[in-house]
């Protein structure tokens, strides 16, 4: 029976790491593709970065010569015997542009221009996942990104406007100056079925992580702490495995997917500001296991653990009201820190400040089974105890030399 038990609760290890692992990287697609204002943050932390914001900027600088001839405007407002600098004075409008772009793109009011673009998309792309409708089908439709308004107002920066406005005029059907296609309706099926997918994984395998290693230590009778201290482990290697995994896997994807190594710089940039959310995943999972693995050598049989249970014996025997208090206030001031999104949100600080109070008890009982003797004051008899030895060695060390 005990040997049975010990692979149960062995198999609930490794269930619970492959779990944990797919379920990490569930929450990163769920909070940024299923929830457009988070999306949306991380959009705008794009644009903020210097390289992206050039190369967004030079798209712009294409998009809008692409859409106006300049050439033939300037060429047109020239007397007959210039209009031949009709072709330099159209280079040099490029140039001023270029240079020109990034400044519209770092302003506040073209940042909010990219705020309201990112969300329409993002709003759009979430109305598909939840299935669609007349604005996108499977037979027709697409989620846009448009970035009309953003060259509009580069246009206005540089003296183009009335030209842009002539030259969109002129189309039958509004321009697609500057708007990418996120997706076509020919992907929104597995769109919707990836999305429903990973909109449940992300909560319940995050969840059944936890649950499967309190169970596995709850099962482990007579060696809970070696289990608890095998659980903290597990999550440290996940949490490291997925740093490390975000590093590497962004090195090959960027490289292979921008063989431009004049943009590559920018890629890595987005990478790591639309990854940025799994590396916070990946430092939490580590301070889970990092708790776990302390937890375990405070309960364990090293000289400094047990001497920290004899000193706090007396209050565990006596006062044990001092105990949860102070450990409540400990838990409080985790949550004002909130370093991770789940101690930010309510069904966490629940859920984890269940486990720190099975813990607590868990450990006080030990205290109290293993020094039943305790009376108060005998941890400061102790440490007066212990200075007088160092003082009187040292006494005894000066009379010496």
């Amino acid at each position: 029976m005990k040997r049975r038990r010990r692979g149960l609760v062995i198999g609930l290890l490794i269930l619970a790491s492959v779990c944990g692992l797919v379920g990490i990287f569930s929450v990163p697609v769920k909070r940024q593709m299923l929830n457009p204002k988070n999306g949306t943050e991380v959009s705008a932390n794009l644009l903020e970065d210097e390289e992206i914001q050039e190369q967004i900027a030079l798209y712009a600088v294409d998009q809008l010569f692409a859409n106006v001839d300049v050439q033939q405007q300037i060429a047109a407002a020239l007397p007959a015997q210039f209009k031949g600098l009709s072709g330099p004075a159209s280079g040099a409008l490029r140039q001023v542009a270029e240079r020109e772009a990034p400044r519209v793109l770092a302003s506040p009011h073209v940042q909010l221009l990219w705020r309201q673009a990112n969300l329409a998309m993002r709003r759009q792309l979430l109305a598909a996942v939840n299935g669609g409708g007349d604005a996108l089908s499977t037979s027709g439709g697409k989620v846009i990104l448009n970035l009309q308004p953003i060259i509009e107002e580069l246009a206005k920066r540089i003296g183009l406007a009335s030209q842009l406005a002539t030259a969109q005029t002129k189309l039958d059907l509004p321009p697609d100056a500057g708007q990418i296609t996120i997706m076509e309706s020919s992907q929104l099926d597995a769109v919707q079925s990836g999305a429903k997918a990973i909109r449940h994984l992300a909560f319940w395998l995050s969840l059944l992580t936890f649950l499967l290693l309190i169970a596995a230590v709850a099962l482990a009778d007579g060696w809970r702490r070696i289990a608890l201290r095998a659980s903290g482990w597990i999550l440290i290697s996940l949490g490291v495995l997925v740093l490390l995994l975000r590093r590497v896997a962004g090195n090959q994807i960027v490289d292979k997917l921008v063989p431009d190594t004049s943009t590559r710089s920018a890629a890595h940039n987005a990478w790591d500001i639309v990854t940025d959310i799994l590396r916070d995943i990946g430092i939490a999972v580590v301070g889970y296991g990092l708790a776990a693995v302390v937890a375990a050598w405070l309960a364990g049989p090293t000289g400094p653990a047990t001497a920290i249970r004899r000193a706090l014996a007396p209050t565990v025997v006596h006062k044990r009201p001092y105990i949860w208090a102070a450990g409540a206030m400990l838990y409080l001031l985790l949550l004002l820190w909130g370093p991770t999104q789940a101690l930010r949100e309510p069904f966490g600080i629940i859920f984890f400040g269940a486990i720190f109070a099975v813990g607590v008890e868990a450990w006080c009982r030990q205290i109290a089974a293993e020094f039943p003797d305790a009376r108060p004051g005998d941890t400061t008899a102790r440490v007066r105890a212990g200075v007088t030895g160092v003082l009187g060695r040292r006494r005894s060390a000066d009379k010496l030399s």
